[in-house]
């Protein structure tokens, strides 16, 4: 409940920092994935869980997770390439 509290204070304030018409996003830090596949409907199944145990659960359509399958690899190799470039 306090996290949920401080959450929403911190949206609050960040939004009024914001420039006009700019909506403010906090992305919610990951460390767990979970993939799993709707029997019933063609979609993927993906949820991410936060440090603290929140979780996030998208239904992604066949289109929208081949869209993830083909970025996700040239993300992943920016970073990695961002890193090593840092040492």
């Amino acid at each position: 409940m306090l996290a949920q509290s401080l959450a929403a204070l911190r949206d609050r304030v960040l939004a009024r920092r914001s420039r006009t018409g700019a909506k403010v996003v906090v992305p919610m830090p990951g460390e767990q994935i979970t993939l799993t596949v709707d029997a019933h409907m063609p979609e993927i199944h993906l949820t991410m869980t936060s440090p603290r145990g929140e979780r996030l659960r998208l239904a992604l359509p066949y289109e929208v997770a081949r869209m993830l399958a083909d970025r996700l690899p040239v993300r992943v190799a920016e970073i990695g390439a961002a890193a090593t470039t840092r040492r």
